[in-house]
């Protein structure tokens, strides 16, 4: 390495905070997975057919989804998602409780709770970008109890969301907003005190 240059890694994160902030959000989430007392699925893993039935019934989400597990549990979860994202000068649109909504055969479902939330902050850039992305609008955090009694925060990559709009521009809005909803979910989802 010549002296007095900074190794590309290092460059990165030194040009972009939004970068910073995703290695960051990712060392917190390893280290709540290291010190919980969940057995948590591994993708790769080899396991009997009967294991891997058991562990998907605990956490599963979908490709391209941000999961990470929640120290608390799903009402405290979305409260502390709320104020999280109030203070980010955003507003919650709507909050929507699936559990409450009991199937014919009266068996009662997992808590599982819907945020909607934005701002002109956030959705104006991502509108200006492509208009077909209001589809994927307002953002949306999901909060879950799996069968096993573990609690996720679960949302879509924005990024994601530029491939599926074909939007070849605006790399930078598109970090930024991920970086935003890691830096939102994080303190929602564990205690740093």
């Amino acid at each position: 390495m010549t002296p007095g240059k900074l190794p590309r890694i290092a460059q990165s994160v030194h040009s972009s905070p939004s970068t910073l902030l995703l290695i960051l959000g990712t060392f917190v989430m390893l280290a709540v997975l290291l010190t919980s007392d969940q057995n948590f699925f591994v993708q790769g893993v080899e396991a009997s057919p009967a294991e891997a039935n058991d562990e998907m019934a605990c956490m599963n989400s979908a490709k391209d989804m941000v999961t990470m597990p929640s120290q608390f549990s799903v009402e405290e979860t979305v409260a502390r998602l709320q104020v999280e994202i109030q203070a980010q000068g955003l507003g919650v649109l709507s909050v929507i409780d699936h559990s409450s909504a009991v199937p014919a055969d009266g068996e009662p479902l997992r808590p599982t709770t819907l945020i909607l939330f934005g701002g002109p902050a956030i959705d104006a850039p991502l509108l200006q970008s492509e208009q077909s992305i209001g589809i994927d609008l307002p953002l949306k955090y999901l909060v879950w109890q799996d069968a096993c009694d573990q609690v996720y925060i679960g949302y879509t990559e924005v990024s994601t969301l530029q491939k599926r709009h074909k939007i070849r521009e605006q790399d930078e809005t598109f970090q930024t907003v991920d970086a935003l909803m890691n830096e939102i979910a994080l303190p929602a989802s564990v205690s740093f005190e």
